[in-house]
């Protein structure tokens, strides 16, 4: 659990363009590999104003994740 002082050392944007069918695997890949290296990290995700679901996935991801 982090402090109240957020220190994000390491920060991730992803741009979402009609990309709700790859933002799972993409989240899962995200995590697996920066937590080993650098477990203060965050997930900025930019939405595209897609016409998919991809902002309903991020939302849910983000209510189990932090980092999200």
């Amino acid at each position: 659990m982090r402090s109240s002082l957020n220190l994000f050392l390491f920060n991730t944007m992803i741009s979402v363009d009609r990309t709700e069918a790859t933002l799972p695997e993409l989240h899962r890949r995200l995590v697996a590999n920066l937590e080993p290296v650098e477990p203060f990290f965050d997930i900025i995700v930019i939405k595209d104003y897609a016409d998919d679901d991809s902002w309903q996935i991020i939302g849910k991801r983000a209510q189990s994740d932090s980092e999200v």
